[in-house]
C-alpha cells in the first residue's frame, strides 16, 4: 500500500470514527492512528487529502491588472475557493503566470472554466469599449481609461457572483493544503497603469459599471453539474 492509498483508508476510519457506536469509533480511530505512524502521514496531510486544484492561465506574466485580480478572486470565492497566483517557466514560453483555484470538488473545475470564460467576455468589452469611445486618446491614457473601464465591470459583475460560504472544516482543510503546497506564499502587487494628471477615468469606471449591468447570470449547469456562469 503507498502513502496515497493509505491516507484514503486513513480518511475512511476517521469517519466511521465519527460513529455513534463507542466500540466501532474506538476501533476505528485507532487504526487511522497506527496507519498514520506506519506510514509517516502527518495530520495536515489527512485534511488536505481531500483538497484539489485546478489552473486558468493568467493574460500577464508576473504582474496581472488589477482588474484580472479582482476577477479572478471574485470568481474563485464565488466556488469555494482559495486563489494563488503562480508563475513558471515554459520552453519556448517564457515565464507564464496562472490563476491557482484551491477548494473541494467541483469547485476549483468549474472556478478555472468561469474565469476563462468570464475574462474574454470582459475583453470583448473592453475592445468594443476602446473603439467607441476612445479613439481620440494616446495609447498610455488609452490603456489606463479601457483598465478603469475594466474594473467599473468587475465591480458590478462581483455582485452577481456572491462568495460560497464554506465550513470551518473546509476552511482548515484548505489551510493545511496550501501549507503543503504553497508554504512560502507571498503577497501579489497588481499592476496598475496611471493616465496623465490631466486625464480622468470616473467615465470610463461608470461606463463599466453599466455595461457589468447587462451581464446576466445563467443557471443552467456548467462542467461537473455545477451552477454555469455569467452570460453578457
Amino acid at each position: 500500500m503507498d502513502k496515497k492509498t493509505a491516507i484514503d483508508k486513513i480518511h475512511k476510519c476517521l469517519a466511521l470514527a465519527k460513529s455513534s457506536t463507542e466500540h466501532e469509533a474506538a476501533t476505528a480511530l485507532r487504526q487511522a492512528q497506527a496507519l498514520m505512524r506506519e506510514y509517516g502521514v502527518s495530520h495536515p496531510e489527512v485534511l488536505a487529502a481531500g483538497v484539489v486544484q485546478k489552473a486558468a492561465l493568467a493574460s500577464g506574466n508576473l504582474k496581472p491588472t488589477i482588474y484580472e485580480t479582482s476577477l479572478a478572486s471574485a470568481v474563485a470565492r464565488s466556488f469555494g475557493c482559495d486563489l494563488v497566483f503562480s508563475a513558471g517557466w515554459r520552453p519556448g514560453v517564457g515565464h507564464v503566470g496562472s490563476w491557482v483555484m484551491i477548494g473541494h470538488e467541483p469547485g476549483p473545475d468549474v472556478a478555472s472554466y468561469s474565469l476563462d470564460v468570464l475574462y474574454t467576455q470582459l475583453q470583448r468589452a473592453r475592445k468594443a469599449y476602446s473603439k467607441a469611445a476612445l479613439k481620440r486618446y494616446g495609447k498610455k491614457n488609452k490603456i489606463a481609461k479601457a483598465d478603469a473601464f475594466c474594473e467599473g465591470w468587475v465591480n458590478q459583475v462581483r455582485l452577481l457572483v456572491p462568495p460560497m460560504v464554506r465550513t470551518d472544516d473546509q476552511d482548515a482543510e484548505v489551510e493545511a493544503y496550501k501549507g503543503i503546497h504553497y508554504p512560502q506564499l507571498g503577497s501579489l502587487q497588481p499592476r496598475e497603469r496611471k493616465v496623465s494628471r490631466k486625464t480622468d477615468t470616473s467615465d470610463d469606471y461608470a461606463s463599466g459599471l453599466a455595461a457589468g449591468r447587462s451581464a446576466q447570470l445563467h443557471r443552467g449547469l456548467g462542467r461537473s453539474g455545477a451552477p454555469a456562469l455569467l452570460e453578457g
